[in-house]
Order: structure tokens, then C-alpha cells, then sequence
């Protein structure tokens, strides 16, 4: 958060290092108190940590006693009044209103030992631990604003102010920089897109909603080692993380977001989540709109080899948001 009366300097460090990361400030104007916000974030938690100083109270000049003279009668000291325990302010912490879909599963080497550029990582499809012969075959999956909307589930145990929602995708091929992603739309539905009953309650498939992209330093890679003999580690998918801006309130309660994104090519595509030696978790049931024809299909990774079983998927998504009266 802005800082007030402090100037706050977080050195450079690796992202997702488990290293300590030293951050020191000074106060502007010690007679005045200080206070400023740090906010770290994972695919999967995120902490606020709230700092606030008062003044600095200066060292009192010395005074010279006064030549001793006759002692006065004594005079009984007030009975002490004891001072109240002071109370430290809560730290904000994120809670139901701010939480992740599920992460990318970033590594330093891909499964076959090809290591990463510098301070970048690998997403990698996976094979489900113990087997040798089928893995995902599907980097991502098409959302292209005008052709393809994705969509996938939420719940809110309370109410809460939805602020952005990130999204992570990639184009393949494009530049390190600028970031290919230049408009986001998003919907929020009651209930699973394409079922009956189920009906827009935010948002449209017009406004541009992209806040920023960034890039993850992530590249999305097929298996490298299943089935044999695997897929060549590369670099032509790097993986920008967008985030959309909100601005709704909503209700505790079940929630799909809808969403498609447009880029500098042709297509563009968001990997699915991605989890160490699983294929997909229980329960995923992520959604594809194709808008040509206006039918929402299950978002599935067939496999491969071809014999190899489909399994559904989710999208990972991180939500910012605040509890609301």
C-alpha cells in the first residue's frame, strides 16, 4: 500500500524464493509517526503485513540539581493508577474474499533435468505419479475474445467486495516484451454456464476489464519424460499473469466467471491448474463456450497416447477482495 512519512526499500530477490527477504525504511520526519503496508503473494496464499511507527520522542536535556536545602515536610504520594494494557491493532489479513483457484505448479527444472533460464520456471503437464505411459497433452486452452469463453467455478462462505480476479495465459511465440494481452472481458454467472436457469449477474462480453499484465517468468511445457521420450523443454509459452478489475458485491454463495482474452496473434490459450504428479484434481469441472455455434462444452485433457483416459480440469485464477457489510 502507499507508504506514509516512510521511504521503504525491498531489495531484489528471486520469485518464489524461500530465502529471507530483509526490507528496511526510514522515516521521513521523526516527529511525525509512520506507517506503510507489505503485501507478499504465492499462486496459492497471500499475507498482508501491516507496520506502524509513532514518533521519535528525543533525549531530554539534563537539568542541574538544585543545591540541597532544608527538607520539607513530606507529602504523601498519590496512590498509583495503574496504565491501561495497550492492545495491538490486528494485522489484515486476507480471508474468504481473497483466495486462489489453484497455482501452476512453477519448477526450476523440467521432469527430464533441463534447468530453466535464470530466475524463471517451468509449468509442466503432468503424469499421474507411478505411471510411466500416459501424461496431459493440452498446454492451454483456447480463449480468444470472439471465438472461445472459458469459465470456471467459485464459492463465497460470506459476502464480500470483489476488487480483480487474475488470470494467467499465454500466446505462443510472442515477444518477452511488451505483453501480448491488451483487453479482458468477464462475466459473473448464479450457476454453470449453458444449464438451464443459470443467468448472467455481472458483467459483459464488450468491456475491456484488463487492469495489467505481467509477466510470470513461467513457461508452460509439455511432459518431458512421459510417455517416452518425452517433449523437449522450450520457451515459446511464456505465461502473463492479467488481472481484470471487479467492483461488484456479492452474496455468500456459489459463482461461475466467464471470461476471454485478446492478445496481439491470432489465438491465445490459459493453461489449465497444474498439480505434482496428478493429471487433474477430483472435483474439476471447468467449461468452454464455443460462441460460433453457442454451446458450452466440459474442459477435458484427452491425454496421450490416444488410448489414454480424459480427465477434467479447472483454471487457476487468484481473487482480491474484501468482507462487506
Amino acid at each position: 500500500g502507499s507508504a506514509v512519512n516512510a521511504t521503504v526499500n525491498i531489495p531484489a530477490f528471486v520469485p518464489g524464493t524461500f530465502a529471507p527477504v530483509n526490507v528496511t525504511f526510514t522515516q521521513g520526519n521523526p516527529a511525525l509517526p509512520s506507517s506503510f503496508t507489505l503485501r507478499a503473494a504465492s499462486q496459492f496464499h497471500a499475507i498482508f503485513i501491516r507496520v506502524t511507527c509513532g514518533t521519535v520522542t528525543p533525549t531530554p536535556t539534563p537539568v542541574a540539581s538544585p543545591t540541597p536545602g532544608a527538607s520539607p515536610t513530606p507529602v504523601a504520594s498519590p496512590t498509583p493508577v495503574a496504565s491501561p494494557t495497550p492492545v495491538a491493532s490486528p494485522t489484515p489479513m486476507p480471508g474468504a474474499c481473497t483466495f486462489s483457484n489453484g497455482g501452476l505448479n512453477p519448477q526450476p527444472t523440467s521432469k527430464s533435468g533441463v534447468a530453466a533460464p535464470a530466475g524463471s520456471f517451468f509449468s509442466e503437464l503432468q503424469n499421474n505419479t507411478g505411471n510411466t505411459t500416459e501424461s496431459n497433452t493440452i498446454a492451454g486452452f483456447a480463449s480468444t475474445q470472439g471465438t472461445f469463453r472459458l469459465a470456471d467455478n467459485f464459492t463465497l462462505g460470506q459476502r464480500c467486495n470483489l476488487a480483480s480476479v487474475v488470470f494467467f495465459a499465454y500466446q505462443t511465440g510472442a515477444p518477452a516484451t511488451p505483453s501480448p494481452f491488451t483487453a479482458y472481458t468477464l462475466r459473473i454467472w448464479n450457476g454453470r454456464p449453458g444449464d438451464p436457469g443459470a443467468s448472467v449477474i455481472f458483467g459483459d462480453t464488450t468491456t475491456n476489464r484488463l487492469a495489467s499484465s505481467v509477466d510470470t517468468m513461467i513457461f508452460r511445457l509439455f511432459n518431458s519424460v512421459v510417455p517416452a521420450p518425452g517433449s523437449p523443454p522450450g520457451t515459446t509459452r511464456r505465461i502473463w499473469a492479467n488481472t481484470v478489475t471487479i467492483g461488484t458485491t456479492l452474496n455468500a454463495g456459489s459463482y461461475w466467471f466467464d471470461w476471454a482474452a485478446t492478445s496481439s496473434g491470432p489465438t491465445n490459450f490459459s493453461p489449465s491448474v497444474t498439480i505434482n504428479g496428478s493429471r487433474g484434481a477430483a472435483g474439476a469441472n471447468a467449461r468452454q463456450l464455443d460462441v460460433a455455434s453457442g454451446v458450452w462444452t466440459d474442459v477435458i485433457d484427452t491425454g496421450t497416447p490416444a488410448a489414454a483416459p480424459d480427465v477434467p480440469q479447472d483454471f487457476p485464477f487468484n481473487v482480491m477482495g474484501t468482507a462487506a457489510p
